[in-house]
């Protein structure tokens, strides 16, 4: 039998997150850090709340069918590098709904996280992208059928000059 030590089992409790009981995140804010390569940290803190989706909306989202008229969608999307917040678009969080595990991706470049949620075949994976304290993508997919339905969007950021 094979031992794991105590860090190796505390990186896999932070990479793969224990399922509420619900089965999607409970209402208020949910949270993991990762120490980066220059030995600052990195939080991703996913913020959910339930509220009544108006009809013309609920086909809208990611990760729901068209009964519930009261959702668990993600309300903030906040990213903290070191000491400084990322700029994270409304659009880029927006329209994800009944959220279910958040965790770390492993990347050549910058960090990537991802959020899986939905409910049944409406299962989904957003993965987003972080380069030098800037979000530069998002990616949704359908987890039944990838190339049924997908979203690529990709983020500019500009500083301005002084």
């Amino acid at each position: 039998m094979v031992r794991l030590g105590p860090i190796l089992a505390i990186v896999v409790a932070m990479t793969f997150p224990i399922p509420t009981r619900a089965g999607v995140f409970p209402v208020g804010p949910t949270r993991i850090t990762e120490a980066m390569r220059n030995g600052s940290w990195l939080t991703v803190t996913v913020n959910v709340s339930e509220e009544p989706i108006p009809s013309t909306w609920r086909e809208r989202l990611w990760g729901t069918d068209e009964t519930p008229k009261t959702k668990r969608i993600v309300h903030e999307l906040t990213i903290s590098w070191a000491d400084t917040s990322v700029w994270i678009p409304l659009s880029a969080f927006s329209d994800l709904s009944n959220p279910r595990s958040l965790a770390f991706v492993p990347t050549k470049k910058g960090y990537s996280f991802r959020i899986q949620g939905g409910m049944d075949s409406a299962d989904y994976e957003a993965r987003f992208f972080v380069v030098s304290k800037s979000l530069i993508r998002r990616r949704v997919t359908m987890l039944v059928d990838p190339d049924l339905l997908s979203e690529d969007t990709h983020y500019g950021v500009f500083y301005p000059r002084e």
